[in-house]
């Protein structure tokens, strides 16, 4: 639940900077794109997990383990990358800098 809050907050800053500031959008695309893809991952891989419930063939408990692997150890990587887009906010004078010592 606390990726899917971070998800909300990461979208809705993408799209305010879209609209304000397209350098800062620009800025956070990698690291939203990232979380995204990280958190429907652990989607897919919370699904799969359900349908192993109940399950005892040696495919079923591979795909358990798997998926208990991806959300322990890949799902949390989303964080991370929300945690960049928040601190990027910071660095919205960068393009400025950067842009304008292309020379």
């Amino acid at each position: 639940a606390k990726v899917l809050d971070e998800q909300r907050e990461a979208t809705e800053m993408l799209v305010q900077a879209i609209t304000s500031d397209a350098p800062q959008a620009l800025l956070n695309s990698f690291d939203y794109l990232m979380a995204t893809g990280y958190l429907c991952g652990g989607w897919q891989m919370l699904r799969s997990l359900v349908a192993t419930v109940g399950k005892s063939d040696k495919f079923s408990i591979d795909k358990a383990r798997t998926a208990r692997f991806y959300l322990t150890r890949l799902l949390p990587r989303a964080t991370a990358h929300h945690q960049i887009c928040r601190q990027a906010l910071h660095l919205s004078d960068w393009h400025s800098t950067v842009l304008d010592d292309r020379g």
